[in-house]
């Protein structure tokens, strides 16, 4: 009796833990809900509920922006087998260096002859596609929160932002060829252990890419988009220095500043 006793018992130490932990994501939640009517990117959002150095902030996205301009993300990976690599017949994207939220974006049939300036051109992959019972195709991605501290280290977080295009997919159109949360597309929470597991991979190996960053433990918040091919293969697109954000956001908020209260 005593044995069963003893392992029946509550642990005091487990109890205040956990409480610990629920009264810190009330906390977030009541903060993202008094923030986040006044912020437009996660970025100005995480300066409002923290108290982080905008210096040490700054210091760690200069290092880091190889990762955030077209042209010299293309440099790091544009050899690599994650990254779209042209097939026959398939189609551009002329993105402008700095543009962002799918604005500047020209999709083209023949990839041009000479530089585009202040742009990168990107070969299309045949993309995975959402069939409906009506027989409509949608295209899709996925935004992905990574944390990265200034020794590059990083989370990924778990749960991922699908985001479906809301304009039916033709390969003859442009229409329905962008996801970006901005211009037309709905967004959906989902958790896949295998994709995470494979973008994890490739988020390691670009990060390891980049030269040594001395900033100290700070960490910076950024979007990676990945799409997924038709045979199931991952494709890291762009990443973003300051993903937009909505309450849909919440849940993969919460992940990231749990991360960060663990540093």
């Amino acid at each position: 009796m005593n044995q069963n006793y003893q392992t029946n018992q509550i642990n005091p130490v487990k109890l205040i833990t956990e409480k610990k932990v629920e009264n810190f994501l009330q906390e977030i939640t009541n903060s993202v809900f008094s923030v986040l009517p006044k912020v437009k990117s996660s970025w100005e959002l995480l300066y409002n509920l923290n108290s982080y150095d905008k210096n040490n902030w700054i210091e760690l996205h200069d290092n880091l922006i190889p990762l955030f301009r077209k042209n010299s993300f293309y440099n790091l990976v544009g050899h690599e087998p994650y990254y779209p690599q042209p097939t026959p017949n398939c189609r551009y994207y002329i993105k402008p260096n700095d543009g962002s939220c799918g604005k500047g974006i020209q999709i083209v049939n023949v990839k041009p002859m000479e530089p585009v300036e202040s742009c990168v051109v990107c070969p299309e992959i045949t993309p995975r596609l959402i069939t409906t019972p009506d027989g409509l195709k949608y295209k899709y991605d996925y935004r992905v929160w990574v944390g990265i501290t200034g020794d590059l280290e990083f989370y990924v977080c778990p749960t991922l932002i699908k985001r479906i295009s809301t304009i039916p997919f033709n390969i003859n159109e442009s229409a329905g060829s962008l996801t970006n949360t901005s211009l037309y597309s709905d967004q959906i929470n989902c958790q896949d252990d295998s994709l995470h597991k494979q973008i994890c991979m490739i988020v390691a190996d670009v990060l390891s890419k980049l030269p040594e960053i001395n900033a100290n433990k700070q960490a910076m918040l950024t979007g990676w988009d990945f799409i997924v091919g038709e045979s199931g293969e991952v494709y890291v697109l762009e990443v973003n220095c300051s993903p937009g954000i909505n309450i849909l956001h919440l849940e993969v908020l919460i992940e990231y500043l749990n991360w960060i209260r663990k540093l």
